[in-house]
């Protein structure tokens, strides 16, 4: 039986006995040790778990790392082409009002 199976045959056995409430939740905290809905929140958790993992799983987040990790390159560099653009310009200025002060000395 494959894990899939199993979550899916456990799951099934407990679902006449109500929903199944989320693993650590209060409504499970609530239920008897002996209320198969209770050992079926853990399968589920697990399950989940156990996809999460998966190698394509890890691969797609892996993927998605490497998109956002590009994107925000691209940001970073724009905004350093910007500040290097805005350094030029700053040190322009000083040497304009220089050269108008001298100007206007020589006046």
């Amino acid at each position: 039986m494959t894990p899939e199976q199993m979550h899916r045959t456990l799951v099934d056995l407990a679902r006449p006995h109500g929903d199944i409430p989320v693993y650590g939740s209060q409504d499970w905290c609530d239920l008897p040790a002996t209320d198969p809905r209770r050992f079926a929140a853990v399968v589920v958790a697990a399950e989940c778990w156990r996809a999460e993992f998966t190698e394509e799983r890890v691969r797609e987040r892996l993927a998605e790392a490497d998109l956002l990790a590009a994107v925000r390159c691209r940001a970073v560099s724009g905004d350093l082409a910007f500040w290097a653009g805005w350094s030029d310009e700053a040190r322009r200025v000083p040497r304009d009002i220089i050269e108008a002060g001298r100007a206007g000395v020589a006046a």
